[in-house]
């Protein structure tokens, strides 16, 4: 064996670890194969989808090392509607009775046409707000959230605020609205000039 293909081999070594047969090659043609007609079954095994044929495997992905945001709703109206509770639990009946009034008084449905997100239980995202900001929305009614990262931490409470051709509204917490008749008031009046 001559030294370049003694490199070769050692090169080779590095990366194949089972032996390569080579075929010698055949002077013979393979002759031509002479089709009939396809029969009806052929026609239909080859039209059926290849969805059905063989299921297809599982794509792998990498997890992404920040977990996702959840949030409950379909938001088709573009509406997004942040709160937190204590460890994300759920609203008491009566704040979740309140935001429900909210969202008829400005003819919006629950679950269809707005989306939820409870960052109590969130908190530890870190690019929650990113994330928040980056569904589809219009308009964005933050219940008692004063956020640096929002530019929020400084705002005023049921002002309207407009970034980027989307209006938000901070408002106090569902727990204050319940309790302050005057908040509710304020929040309505800013309600009424937005929606």
């Amino acid at each position: 064996m001559d030294e370049n293909a003694l490199e070769q081999a050692l090169f080779l070594a590095n990366f194949i670890d089972t032996p390569i047969y080579l075929d010698p090659v055949s002077d013979t043609q393979p002759e031509p194969r002479i089709e009939s007609k396809p029969t009806q079954k052929a026609i239909e095994k080859e039209s059926t989808p290849i969805a059905e044929a063989a299921p297809l495997a599982k794509e792998k992905t990498t997890p992404s090392p920040y977990p996702s945001l959840s949030y409950k709703g379909q938001n088709q109206r573009g509406l997004l509607v942040v709160f937190e509770t204590p460890q994300g639990q759920k609203l008491p009946k009566a704040q979740a009775d309140l935001m429900l009034n909210i969202l008829k008084a400005i003819n919006y449905s629950l679950m269809e046409d707005a989306a939820f997100i409870n960052i109590g239980a969130q908190r530890h995202i870190p690019n929650l707000w990113e994330q928040i900001l980056e569904l589809p929305h219009e308009k964005m009614l933050i219940f008692g959230i004063k956020e640096r990262a929002l530019g929020s931490d400084k705002s005023k409470y049921d002002e309207e605020y407009y970034f980027e051709g989307k209006t938000y509204i901070l408002s106090h917490s569902f727990d204050e609205l319940e309790q302050n008749v005057a908040y509710k008031k304020s929040l309505w009046a800013t309600l009424k000039k937005v929606f």
